[in-house]
């Protein structure tokens, strides 16, 4: 069997950890970046090349597709994903999962239609629209850009002047804020890596900081059980059509709420906190998919 593991940045450990286990569970596989691609619509249908040659058929692909930079880089990939996927080839995660997960207010849509709690929130079209919601969140919010990973851009605010700033500056930026309730979690929440239908590993992230992102500054601590968070972060999931995913929950006086669902985690840190092997799930996941 062929697979590839399609990566925006190819020198990434998870791509990279993707690709051995599936080396060694029998694939014919490799790391293939997706500035190396070129789609082809032609009369015969649409196709994939690489490196100026045909891709040709492949079983799976698991796809490494979204990050930081101009958005028309994630979508083209994923449009590039999707042409595989017309060819037969299973894609985990799906182009239309990931495609969802691109934006946060499409993924919060998602989950608030499955009945799942999460925080309130406002997406202003620009500054004008934008200025009200200080009060009517309390005062007391996270300024995040809509397409954003890792933590970036992302600020707490308290005071009117402090939310003007992170305005202007999402602005300056060409992006669109997201304004959300801050939720008190004293500075840690609950990352869930959920593999088809259940939770495979957990750990907290402890920063005492609003954020708590390992890539600025969050310490993970490992979860030998996620209880009730990990029930929550498997309805997550599957709301968001995804095979795998990153669920964040933060615990709070009014409850538990879902902050994100990441279609594309980084769980390089998840993986030697807790020692769970994620990429042998996942491409377990793919075999038992390919066998249906």
């Amino acid at each position: 069997m062929r697979a590839i593991v399609l990566a925006r940045n190819p020198l990434g450990w998870v791509s990279n950890s993707l690709s051995r286990e599936l080396g060694r569970q029998g694939f014919e596989a490799r790391v293939v970046s997706t500035r190396s691609l070129r789609v082809e619509l032609r009369a015969r249908g649409p196709a994939v090349a690489v490196d100026g040659a045909a891709l040709g058929l492949v079983d799976a692909v698991l796809a490494r597709v979204l990050g930081l930079g101009p958005i028309e880089h994630s979508l083209y990939a994923l449009d590039a994903l999707s042409c595989l996927e017309a060819s037969g080839a299973l894609s985990v995660n799906t182009s239309a999962s990931m495609r969802s997960g691109l934006s946060k207010l499409a993924m919060l849509l998602s989950l608030r239609r499955a009945g799942l709690p999460c925080p309130e929130t406002i997406v202003p079209g620009s500054l004008r629209p934008a200025l009200g919601a200080f009060q009517d969140l309390d005062g007391d919010l996270i300024v995040k850009p809509m397409v954003g990973a890792r933590g970036v851009g992302v600020a707490r605010v308290r005071s009117p002047v402090a939310f003007e700033h992170a305005l202007e500056e999402t602005a300056a930026q060409g992006r669109v804020p997201m304004l959300q309730r801050f939720v008190e979690h004293g500075g840690e929440d609950t990352r869930i890596l959920v593999v088809g239908d259940g939770p495979v590993a957990a750990m907290r992230r402890v920063s005492g900081r609003p954020w708590t992102n390992i890539s600025r500054g969050g310490v993970p601590v490992p979860l030998s059980s996620a209880g009730e968070a990990g029930e929550m972060a498997v309805k997550a999931s599957r709301a968001m059509g995804c095979d795998y995913s990153g669920v964040d929950i933060a615990s709070s006086s009014q409850g538990l709420f879902i902050l994100e669902v990441n279609t594309q985690p980084d769980y390089a840190a998840l993986q030697s906190a807790t020692g769970v092997d994620v990429s042998k799930a996942i491409v377990n996941l793919v075999r038992e998919r390919l066998r249906r």
